[in-house]
């Protein structure tokens, strides 16, 4: 109970981190989903955006990992990460599926899983493993055709 209750302090005390580092990632979010094409330049400024995305979600599951432990000992998950890496799942389905980037989106989800971005959230985590072991036979594919 006092470890809970520290959580819950600390959650309170870190509620304006959270709020920001949501807001940027949704804003890369918004960008990646209004303005995918398939030329050069934007193929670029998607990496560049990916590449922010991984940083802040690794930040962030940094610094929210103990409220995700307490989460998980109750049952549940913590609910804003749900809703980030549900995003960034989605995010990477478009760069994939709409940007022809498989790349791309193994090297985001590579480096989340890697850096334990995943390990609090069982949702994700099993379905992360999954979409890497995909993406890596896309991309080994991809390759061998050439």
């Amino acid at each position: 109970m006092l470890v809970e209750s520290l959580i819950e302090a600390y959650e309170m005390e870190i509620q304006t981190f959270i709020n920001q580092q949501r807001e940027k990632i949704y804003a890369l979010f918004d960008m990646i989903i209004c303005n995918t094409s398939n030329d050069y330049l934007m193929s670029k400024k998607l990496e560049r955006c990916c590449a922010q995305i991984t940083n802040y979600a690794i930040v962030w599951s940094g610094v929210v990992k103990p409220i995700q432990i307490i989460s998980l000992s109750k049952g549940k998950e913590h609910i804003p990460t749900y809703q980030i890496l549900s995003g960034i799942r989605r995010v990477l389905s478009k760069v994939y599926n709409d940007c022809n980037m498989p790349e791309l989106s193994l090297n985001v989800l590579g480096k989340l899983y890697v850096n334990g971005v995943f390990e609090y959230m069982p949702s994700f985590h099993k379905r992360a493993s999954e979409d890497i072991d995909m993406l890596c036979e896309i991309v080994w594919n991809n390759r061998n055709r050439k």
